[in-house]
């Protein structure tokens, strides 16, 4: 899909010859329109996505008429028509709105798609765009607190503003200075007036304080946590994630002594899958041990005694101590 978007900023809007016949009968004016597509632009890709609401209203093809033609009705047909909705954005179709509204650069047109999709505004089905629930809420508390922010107009000024302060024709400071003081009061009567809506409850209730537990949004989603946040802030573990966690063999690492050794499994690369042992402070400390640590020490040098894939004990620096034994396990 990054590609997708890409290729989108810079594709051409389709075109088409469009006819039009105005048609008087008994002080009655009836309008007939034909369209023949020339040129398919960014419908090219899209086209199949981008089915025209008013396609039944639309005759492909008319034969030519003459100024003052006198025509017969072979048939009339009698239809109710009601106001349709417009088309549902793709991508294609939301970066050819920004570039008729003067909205962004093409720069950004691909930073604009994807924060809404990883903030969860919206879902894409079948290359279209459609609200969620938290999109629907948030347009809706912008709209009515933040109303001149949200629109296109102020978005294309900006832009002016932006190369104003560019070309030097404008200071940067200054320009801060007057949105801040203006922004600002906006922001603070939106933190008191704005409805909070209270969170949905799970049913369970805090192991650690016993408030109940609700659900929240973060970044990453949606979480359990306690309601009495920020008195208590004990959240939910994932329990998918939880089976992740590294185990902790509470030897101490040999290279830092200050962190302990924890056994991973790694997820990417040759050792995808194998387990391994590394020291507690990563990134400062970056041991790595593929065997498992005994909880013993060598005898000899005072190392960390591993034990390998035939259950011998031996000590973990093996290029300069030879210590092994059998273990015991």
């Amino acid at each position: 899909m990054i590609y997708s978007r890409a290729v989108a900023s810079i594709m051409k809007p389709s075109m088409s010859d469009v006819t039009t016949n105005l048609i008087e009968n008994n002080e009655s004016l009836f309008k007939v329109t034909s369209s023949k597509q020339t040129f398919d632009g960014y419908l090219k890709i899209y086209g199949s996505f981008e089915v025209n609401e008013e396609d039944d209203e639309v005759v492909q093809t008319m034969p030519l008429l003459k100024e003052n033609q006198v025509l017969t009705a072979i048939s009339v047909n009698k239809k109710q028509l009601f106001t349709k909705p417009p088309l549902r954005y793709s991508e294609a179709r939301l970066i050819k709105e920004m570039e008729d509204l003067g909205i962004g650069r093409p720069s950004t047109y691909a930073q604009t798609i994807l924060t809404l999709r990883n903030r969860r505004y919206v879902t894409f089905t079948e290359k279209k765009f459609f609200p969620t629930e938290q999109g629907l809420k948030t347009i809706e508390n912008l709209d009515e607190f933040f109303s001149e922010f949200i629109s296109a107009n102020y978005s294309k000024d900006m832009e002016n503003i932006l190369d104003a302060i560019a070309s030097g024709k404008a200071k940067g400071l200054a320009v801060l200075h007057s949105f801040y003081d203006y922004f600002m009061p906006l922001v603070e009567n939106a933190t008191l007036e704005m409805v909070k809506e209270k969170p949905k409850e799970t049913g369970e209730i805090c192991p650690q304080c016993g408030s109940k537990m609700v659900f929240r949004q973060g970044r990453f989603g949606e979480f359990e946590a306690c309601s009495d946040y920020p008195t208590c802030k004990y959240i939910k573990q994932d329990e998918s994630k939880a089976a992740d966690k590294a185990y902790d063999t509470h030897v101490e690492c040999p290279e830092c002594h200050k962190g302990t050794l924890l056994e991973r499994t790694a997820k990417k690369g040759k050792n995808k899958g194998n387990k391994f042992y590394g020291c507690s402070s990563y990134p400062k400390c970056k041991f790595v041990s593929p065997l498992k640590p005994s909880g013993r020490m060598c005898p000899d040098c005072g190392n960390v005694l591993v034990i390998n894939e035939e259950g011998i004990l031996r000590c973990i620096d093996d290029i300069t101590c030879k210590y092994t034994e059998v273990s015991q396990e």
